[in-house]
C-alpha cells in the first residue's frame, strides 16, 4: 500500500536558506543617498552637486529635496539656490551623538588589544595632573609595575603622548614641560631625555598615529598606546597595551601596534570621527 504523500514545509526543505531581507520603502533609501552627499562637504551644495553625488537626475533630486526641506531635514538658501542640512537633521545628529559613549565602547573592546593573556591593557583620560587610568584588564603575569585604577602617569609616557595626539608637536612639548626633571631634560626618575628627543617622540605620534613606550617610565617594560577620537577630532581616551619588553613588539609596523591602532580607529569611527584631528591654533 502506497503511503500518503506528506507536504514538506518550504522552510524545512531548505534548512540552510538565508533569511529573507525585510521589505522596506525604496524611496526612503534612495532619498537618503541625497542626504549623504552633505557628509563630504562643509559648504552648502547645489541641486546639481547633490544629484550627481546620489546618482540621480536633478529633476528627481528636486522632488526629494522639496520634501526634505518641508520637514526640516534640509534648508534651501535663497542666494544661489544652494542646500544645506536643516534643523531636523542637526537635532537627529546631536541625539545620536548623545547616545554614544566612547569610554563604554572602549571598556567593552579593550580585550581585543591583547594578543595573549599575559599582556595588560588599560584605558586612560587626561586629567589636571596628567594621564589618569580609569579602567584596566590586568595580564596573567603579575609584576611590581601594576597599573592601578586612578594612577597618574607621566605625560612623556606612551599613554600621555597618545592623549595629546590632537595637539601639534610643539604644543605637546609645552605640555611636557610640566613634567620636567631638570632645566634641559624631560622624562622620569628612571630615564631623562633631551628636548630634541622629546620633540621627536611627539612628532612620531603624528607620523604613525600611535605612541610607543620603552624604558622611560619603568625599566624592562614596554607599551603601545593609541588615541580614541570623538566626532570633533578631540581625544576622548587612550587605550594602552603594556607588558614586559619581550612580550610587546616595539615596532610601528609590528602586530601589537597594528592591532591597537586598528581597534582605536574603529572606535573613533563609531564615535563619528572622520579622520581629521582637532584644529589647534
Amino acid at each position: 500500500m502506497a503511503l500518503p504523500k506528506t507536504k514538506i514545509p518550504q522552510s524545512a526543505s531548505k534548512p540552510n536558506a538565508a533569511p529573507k531581507t525585510p521589505k522596506g520603502i525604496q524611496s526612503v533609501e534612495i532619498g537618503y543617498r541625497l542626504l549623504t552627499g552633505f557628509t563630504n562637504s562643509t559648504e552648502p551644495l547645489s541641486l546639481k552637486q547633490l544629484a550627481a553625488a546620489a546618482g540621480m537626475t536633478s529633476a528627481k533630486a528636486y522632488f526629494y529635496l522639496t520634501s526634505f526641506t518641508r520637514i526640516g531635514l534640509t534648508v534651501k538658501l535663497e542666494q544661489g539656490a544652494l542646500y544645506k542640512l536643516g534643523p531636523a537633521a542637526i537635532h537627529l545628529g546631536l541625539t545620536a551623538l548623545s547616545q554614544l559613549d566612547a569610554l563604554q565602547k572602549a571598556r567593552e573592546a579593550i580585550a581585543q588589544a591583547r594578543s595573549h593573556a599575559t599582556q595588560s591593557v588599560f584605558i586612560s583620560v587626561m586629567g589636571n595632573h596628567g594621564p589618569n587610568v580609569i579602567h584596566r584588564m590586568q595580564g596573567a603575569h603579575w609584576s611590581v609595575y601594576e597599573v592601578r585604577i586612578g594612577a597618574i602617569l607621566p605625560r612623556i609616557s606612551a599613554t600621555g603622548r597618545a592623549l595629546m595626539a590632537s595637539l601639534p608637536p610643539k604644543l605637546m612639548l609645552e605640555a611636557l614641560e610640566k613634567d620636567r626633571t631638570g632645566k634641559a631634560e624631560f622624562g622620569t626618575p628612571y630615564r631623562s631625555i633631551s628636548r630634541s628627543e622629546a620633540l621627536k617622540l611627539c612628532k612620531d605620534v603624528h607620523a604613525h598615529g600611535i605612541a610607543l613606550g620603552g624604558s622611560i617610565v619603568a625599566p624592562d617594560f614596554a607599551s603601545v598606546s593609541a588615541p580614541v577620537y570623538d566626532h570633533d577630532g578631540n581625544v576622548s581616551c587612550a587605550i594602552t597595551l603594556v607588558g614586559y619588553r619581550g612580550d610587546i613588539n616595539l615596532d610601528y609596523d609590528g602586530e601589537d601596534a597594528k592591532r591597537v591602532l586598528a581597534l582605536c580607529r574603529r572606535l573613533s569611527e563609531e564615535m563619528g570621527w572622520s579622520g581629521q584631528r582637532m584644529k589647534t591654533q
